[in-house]
């Protein structure tokens, strides 16, 4: 017994040992496989006057599409001067030029070489003054080109306008004096009635107020607040007398010290008589402050934060990955172990403060380890000055990250993280995938070589389980829908029956959900929005046997969409009539039996008197005690190269940039342009094609040379010659009962004659059509069933428009035409001249 129990002591101390030399010679084989992430080197360009900064922009290595970098517009006064500041950090200056051209690129108005400027150790200031080139109010490309020793040539972005005589400055200083008023607790001051509030904005959350927040709000409450940092001042849009900027400072609360970040947006317009608040926005971030202790009371205190922090938990849920300021952390409950997984700032470096980033978590594991995205603009590093979309993957056991590839962009971080897709997954197998520009990419992570499995993907088309095990997509024909097991890295395909369409509508855990309609049942306006009437609604399980099955046509319903929320699935119908119409009706509900999870880790809102709503995380597991761990994170070295290479470049769409200088990205111009509107912007497509705007609009306008035909001229229903007159007008003479007679919709001849110049605004006001015809651009409207007319003049309160088999034009009022047309669906169809 003496003998045996020596030799299984023998025989631990040995396998003891192995463990113990094993993770020794890990250590050592990876301690110099490792680095700190190289600190920033690319210098930061402002633009000055009056030895005011403004409009920080932050360099790029490589050429970028100038046409989308509209996250600055600097404005040139009479003098056409432009006063820049380089702060050079570390870096040595060699030579500086630049170029003025057209939004698209095409043409160069003007260049400058090696410009020269006024040294004070720190800035390297300039003077540019451009030629009178420049057509006053007409917005242009200025591309600051820097070679320091260390990079060839970076570039500087920033869209210009000669403004002439302006009052930009008045602007400016009406929203800074409103920005003093909200640090003073009085609710009764006169700017603070500029504001419009609405019962919509109840006042619980600080981290957000607009121009419909009631006053205590916006004053911050009962919080005692103080400013400790100076504005970062950006102009984001100038046209007229318009002015939209957005101011980025710190706040402290002085009783509780707590510091925030808060971002604060104009739409400001000028008027001899008086200055107009045109909209208005703030958010506010409690600042992410590690004390000696993370967890107080069994929670993480995020305090006031302007959305919900984003955030992942383990299976376990006792590890939790979240983002804070453009950082991504992690805390495991476990450990007490507070981990800076990946982010770019530097105590000693405000250039790593720069948040034009966000994160994606796609997974956690038990250990803590996570598979995450970062896509926008790198701060430092080695893609430092570049944009894109970066796979990394975090080892909490070695406390390392390994960058895994990068997919570059010539877009900005406002285009990247639009661009970038619902699917982001990555499996043991290391294989990759991501929906992108509206393809399914896959991407082997052994040598970095990309496949596209899918185009022509929209956001609507793709469904992604909350585990991301399993995604599916529908293809454009409807005809298939692919089911992918990222697990497995296995596609199969679902096919529907003869003449049916399917639907790809969601998951709930693995099972699949979609729907199938009858293509005879698919409805089309003449606008060409489409509705898809699924007679019958099916769920499969994970491993793709089909499990349930509901047949809504036999209770005279049709599914259109799905909302899954918690354990029940809620279906909105329609009823469909035999003239072809159909209206909305009540929901048809499915209860999914699913076993109740407790949850140990929650984020929850809490309300506190002052401060108001605040979030937290509240965990009811076992904590370890004792002092807070902080590992440092390390970078993984590697000497392959693990960029991407993408020829494709995916779908074009409508992109809505907002006054606050955000964008959003959208399948239909129609939608963008709604968005547009309730944000005060600007709707482009391919970046350079300015398809709609809030605030260009005359206040009265006809389109020149239009006269009324005469009845020999032209025959038809009033909805063909509408189109018909409207198309003359872009010089197009199809025949409009023709196209009608062979089945053509009144939106395929539109695309069919217009091209790209085409737009079909369905669902938007007649305000917001009414941009066009100050365009010069006719507007035919719809006004009942198969009647039109055309839209081509207004004033103030009338809408001049032709009748057709009327001799001259006529006015109808305009709030009386607006109802009429919105009884109608709101169907316009006009063009961008």
């Amino acid at each position: 017994m003496k003998k045996l129990i020596i030799k299984c002591a023998t025989i631990l101390l040995a396998f003891a040992a192995g463990v113990g030399f094993m993770n020794y010679a890990t250590y050592i084989g990876n301690r110099d496989m490792t680095t700190v992430m190289a600190g920033a080197t690319l210098p930061v360009v402002y633009a000055e006057r009056e030895q005011r900064l403004y409009n920080e922009m932050h360099g790029y290595v490589e050429a970028m599409d100038g046409a989308y970098m509209k996250e600055s517009l600097l404005g040139l006064s009479e003098d056409h001067s432009l006063g820049i500041a380089v702060e050079k950090y570390n870096a040595h200056i060699k030579t500086i030029s630049y170029e003025v051209r057209s939004l698209d690129m095409g043409r160069l108005i003007e260049d400058g070489e090696a410009v020269e400027g006024e040294d004070d150790g720190r800035y390297m200031h300039l003077d540019l003054v451009f030629k009178d080139l420049l057509t006053q109010g007409e917005k242009y490309l200025l591309i600051l080109k820097i070679e320091t020793d260390e990079h060839r040539e970076i570039y500087y972005y920033s869209q210009i306008s000669y403004l002439g005589e302006n009052h930009v400055q008045e602007c400016v200083d009406f929203a800074e004096q409103f920005h003093e008023a909200t640090f003073q607790k009085d609710t009764n001051q006169e700017l603070l009635r500029k504001l419009e509030p609405a019962s919509g904005m109840d006042g619980k959350n600080l981290g957000y107020v607009n121009i419909h927040s009631y006053p205590r709000s916006v004053i911050w409450g009962e919080m005692p607040m103080e400013q400790i940092s100076e504005e970062k001042l950006r102009f984001t849009d100038i046209r007229d007398n318009i002015v939209s900027l957005a101011m980025e400072y710190q706040v402290q609360n002085t009783d509780t010290k707590e510091r925030y970040n808060v971002s604060e947006a104009f739409c400001v317009q000028y008027t001899q008589n008086r200055m107009y608040l045109q909209n208005y926005e703030r958010t506010t971030d409690r600042i992410f402050d590690v004390g000696s202790q993370l967890v107080k009371d069994n929670r993480i205190s995020f305090g006031i934060q302007s959305r919900e922090p984003l955030y992942k938990k383990n299976e376990e849920e006792n590890v939790v990955g979240f983002v804070q300021q453009g950082q991504l952390w992690c805390y495991d409950f476990g450990q007490n172990r507070l981990s800076r997984v990946y982010g770019y700032e530097d105590e000693e470096d405000a250039r790593g403060l720069y948040n034009a980033h966000e994160f994606r978590i796609i997974r956690i594991e038990d250990s803590g380890s996570m598979d995450f995205l970062v896509c926008g603009y790198i701060n430092r590093g080695l893609y430092e000055g570049r944009c894109g979309v970066l796979l990394c993957r975090y080892d909490a056991l070695m406390n390392t990250v390994e960058e895994r590839y990068f997919l570059p962009s010539d877009r900005p971080y406002e285009i990247v993280k639009e661009e970038t897709g619902k699917l982001s997954v990555v499996n043991e197998k290391n294989m990759a995938w991501l929906s992108y520009r509206d393809m399914i990419l896959r991407v082997d992570l052994n040598d970095c070589s990309v496949k596209i499995l899918a185009e022509e993907i929209s956001e609507e088309q793709i469904q992604v389980a909350k585990d991301g095990s399993l995604a599916a997509w529908t293809g454009s024909d409807g005809e298939r829908i692919s089911l992918l097991n990222t697990r497995s890295g296995v596609v199969s395909q679902i096919d529907g029956e003869p003449e049916e369409m399917l639907q790809a509508l969601g998951f709930m855990e693995q099972d699949f959900i979609y729907g199938a309609a009858r293509r005879e049942d698919v409805r089309t306006d003449m606008a060409g929005r489409r509705v898809i009437p699924m007679h019958r609604v099916i769920i499969r399980d994970h491993s793709g046997n089909e499990v349930r099955e509901f047949d809504y046509a036999s209770k005279g319903k049709y599914v259109t969409s799905v909302e899954i929320i918690e354990n029940r699935i809620d279906l909105s119908c329609i009823l469909l009539h035999a003239d072809g119409s159909y209206e909305e009706t009540l929901p048809e509900p499915i209860t999914y039996t699913s076993e109740p999870v407790e949850q140990k880790l929650e984020l929850a809102v809490v309300n506190d008197d002052v401060k108001r709503n605040e979030y937290h995380f509240i965990y009811e597991g076992t904590m370890k005690s004792g002092s807070m761990k902080r590992p440092r994170v390390r970078m993984v070295l590697y000497e392959e190269n693990r960029v991407l290479e993408l020829e494709q470049q995916g779908t074009g769409h409508y992109f809505a940039w907002s006054f606050t200088g955000e964008v959003e990205r959208f399948e239909r111009l129609s939608e963008a342009i709604v968005r547009a509107h309730e944000s005060m912007g600007t709707v482009w497509q391919h970046g350079y094609r300015l398809l709609w705007e809030r605030w260009n609009r005359l206040p009265r306008t006809q389109i020149e040379g239009f006269e009324s035909p005469d009845a020999s001229e032209i025959s038809g229903n009033s909805l063909v010659q509408c189109l018909q007159l409207m198309l003359r007008q872009k010089q197009l003479y199809p025949d409009v009962q023709a196209c009608l007679d062979q089945g053509m919709a009144v939106w395929e001849i539109c695309e069919q004659e217009l091209g790209e110049n085409c737009c079909l605004i369905p669902g938007c006001s007649l305000r917001m059509a009414l941009y066009y015809v100050n365009c010069q651009a006719p507007v035919m409207a719809v006004t009942g069933a198969g009647d039109a007319i055309l839209i081509v003049g207004y004033d103030a309160q009338n809408i001049i428009y032709y009748e057709p088999g009327q001799t001259a034009l006529k006015k109808a009022g305009m709030k009386d035409s607006a109802v009429l047309f919105e009884e109608a669906g709101n169907l316009f169809f006009t063009y961008l001249p």
